[in-house]
């Protein structure tokens, strides 16, 4: 099931390149996410991911930042913070991962 409130802030952090800290799948550990897209995982839209550079996860906190994708009716807890962050230049909003549209995308 979408899940709009969240659908509206990962779009208003893309949008202010801007870190949310997100909890997934019900876990205990809190990652710090990077947007760079909102996207229709599928045909029907019924299914929203997001996409980024996750930079930091509690359960690893000497972890490397690495590109992650999320369902978004999959996190549990969404929280936008303060800081800012460049968008990933390597971004390709024309990557077939985002085939059945994009809803929102970082201007790289």
């Amino acid at each position: 099931m979408r899940n709009a409130e969240f659908e509206t802030l990962l779009s208003q952090a893309i949008m202010e390149n801007r870190r949310v800290i997100l909890r997934y799948n019900n876990g205990l550990n809190e990652r710090t996410f990077e947007p760079s897209a909102l996207f229709y995982a599928s045909k029907d839209r019924s299914q929203v991911n997001v996409s980024g550079a996750q930079v930091r996860d509690s359960a690893k906190p000497t972890g490397p930042s690495m590109p992650q994708v999320f369902e978004v009716a999959k996190i549990s807890r969404l929280t936008l913070t303060s800081k800012t962050f460049k968008p990933d230049p390597r971004f390709n909003k024309f990557d077939k991962m985002y085939a059945n549209g994009l809803m929102c995308c970082a201007k790289v």
